[in-house]
């Protein structure tokens, strides 16, 4: 599991789509940050129901109410140290 409760994440991938609709509504939230509360199973993946629910627009379809974001799709922000000017940077490893 990427988050924990509380966790400030980001929305950083968008995975498998079923239908055009999903694809773009996935896309859009794509860089959205959300505060995690609690998760859930749905549909066989953990589901995380935010803190700020949110409308979205998705071009070309009705307007949606966010209120969950799965699991896979987050990246939590925990203010890890930032390294001193003498550090190297930590290299980022990519899923």
């Amino acid at each position: 599991m990427n988050c924990k409760p509380g966790d400030v994440a980001v929305v950083v991938r968008t995975g498998t789509y079923a239908t055009e609709y999903e694809r773009a509504l996935l896309t859009a939230s794509l860089g959205r940050i959300v505060t995690v509360v609690s998760v859930y199973e749905r549909a066989g993946m953990w589901t995380w129901k935010i803190k700020e629910p949110f409308w979205m627009e998705v071009p070309g379809y009705s307007d949606v109410h966010v209120i969950g974001l799965d699991d896979y799709m987050l990246q939590p922000i925990r203010g890890d140290k930032a390294p001193n000017a003498t550090e190297s940077p930590k290299t980022l490893e990519v899923a």
